[in-house]
């Protein structure tokens, strides 16, 4: 089991790295669509 840890925290760093990278895009593009709203 020890010798599995790193690769397991690999794994899930790269499942939570592709999560903040979704969640950030769907932030920037809501602040976009905001700023549109601010704009008009």
């Amino acid at each position: 089991m020890e010798k599995d840890t790193p690769r397991i925290r690999k794994e899930a760093q790269k499942i939570l790295d592709a999560k903040i990278v979704d969640i950030l895009s769907k932030l920037k593009s809501s602040e976009m669509l905001f700023t549109d709203l601010f704009d008009q």
